[in-house]
């Protein structure tokens, strides 16, 4: 059970107030099962349910480099047409927003191997009134064309796998396999969701490198990884086109990005990792090829690349001296 009491500013500093409740059953049932010594079955069925914060019901305005509305600080206007408004706040009682609600199956299969460990992971989630950012329009500033988002609910289903290949080399090396795969759709309207992470593989070594000077151990990585372009991206719909007025965007339009989807990328971080009594020191580079490249999931990809070659120290120091 949850309340909340909420006051605020309109736009036109108007004060407005809220009060409201949610309430709701959480649920887990699971199951485990030895196949036999070395391979296990898990399976859990779950449900489960989250309210919106009040970012995602009341946000508005500039926020960064973007403009965002929430659930509550807009609505379609039919006698325009459909067009987006936000000279008002809703009452929750008011308006159609809802909780979360999510049903989720995941079922795991585990088997060890001499040395090795495989993990395959596969689950689907259907989540009711799920929450998302939705790209609605472009507005100017001094500064030029700002994108505007709108949070925006959906019935949504979400079915993925996860593979995990663990190997001990030898008693020095060892390496860990993963690989991820996610299909997400707006089942409401047919359409895909935007910003869901896009199909991943990476793999790393791990060497233990014998203790010198004062040192008690010493472990030196290495992680390849490649992340695919997302093929499930809505369609593109160009700044051009919304400032001219050549694309129109209402309640009814079929949601859309500002930028296709970035091409894959290859990417390879380095880690050396030192700890002797007091001391524990990292050193890790991070794309270590200095890859030009843009990250689906970061919104900031619609200005610029992510960082090149990362340089990463770190040090710690401990007042009492750590047991071997």
């Amino acid at each position: 059970y949850e309340n909340n009491d909420v006051r605020g500013r309109e736009l036109n500093q108007n004060l407005f107030t809220d009060n409201y409740n949610f309430a709701n059953v959480t649920a887990s049932l699971g199951y485990v099962r030895n196949i036999s010594a070395k391979t296990t079955f898990r399976t859990n069925l779950a449900m489960a349910w989250r309210t919106p914060n009040m970012a995602e019901l009341f946000s508005f305005g500039q926020h960064g480099f973007r403009t965002s509305f929430g659930l509550l600080r807009y609505y379609f206007d039919e006698n325009e047409g459909g067009r987006v408004r936000t000279n008002r706040v809703t009452l929750l009682e008011e308006s159609n927003v809802a909780p979360e609600t999510g049903l989720k199956w995941i079922n795991e299969w585990k088997t060890r191997q001499d040395a090795s460990t495989i993990t395959v992971t596969a689950y689907t989630h259907f989540i009711q009134n799920f929450i998302y950012d939705r790209p609605l329009a472009l507005i100017n500033t001094i500064r030029g064309p700002m994108p505007v988002f709108i949070h925006d609910q959906a019935d949504a289903l979400f079915v993925g796998t996860d593979i995990s290949w663990q190997k001990d080399w030898s008693s020095s090396v060892n390496g860990t396999l993963g690989l991820s795969l996610l299909w997400s759709q707006n089942i409401e309207d047919n359409e895909p969701l935007i910003n869901q992470p896009p199909f991943n593989i990476n793999y790393q070594l791990a060497w233990k490198i014998p203790a010198f000077w004062r040192g008690t151990s010493s472990r030196l990585s290495i992680k390849p990884s490649y992340t695919f372009e997302q093929f499930q991206a809505p369609r593109t719909v160009r700044p051009e086109d919304l400032i001219d007025g050549t694309a129109q965007i209402t309640s009814d339009s079929e949601i859309f990005d500002f930028r296709d989807a970035p091409e894959g990328y290859f990417l390879l971080d380095i880690g050396w990792q030192f700890k002797s009594r007091r001391f524990d020191v990292g050193l890790s580079v991070q794309n270590a090829f200095n890859a030009r490249y843009r990250n689906y999931l970061n919104e900031m990809r619609y200005f610029a690349d992510e960082p090149g070659i990362n340089f990463l120290l770190n040090i710690n120091y401990s007042l009492n001296s750590k047991s071997e």
